[in-house]
């Protein structure tokens, strides 16, 4: 199967968006974090307010795709046994 090199680049910029999402949100007007700033960006504040609507459902959907593309190789039962095993591996040794 052919590599879909636009879903590596579609994670790379979700996680670009994810990692500086994170880093604007201090600045953001009328919003609680662990972190705040007094000094607030009404631009940032637009930007973060507008990427939050669409970040999570790309990062789900990016997920997604990787699941269909893994479940074109193998059943859904040896799928859920390696996911299984990646998550709880580390408790089972």
């Amino acid at each position: 199967m052919k590599r879909l090199h636009y879903i590596d680049w579609l994670r790379v910029l979700a996680f670009l968006t994810l990692i500086l999402f994170h880093c604007a949100v201090p600045f953001v007007e009328h919003y609680t974090w662990e972190i705040n700033n007094e000094d607030t960006s009404p631009w940032i504040t637009r930007i973060i307010w507008w990427t939050h609507q669409w970040r999570l459902p790309l990062l789900f959907f990016i997920a997604g795709v990787g699941v269909c593309f893994s479940l074109r190789r193998r059943s859904v039962l040896t799928f859920f046994e390696e996911r299984t095993l990646r998550l709880f591996g580390c408790f089972i040794s």
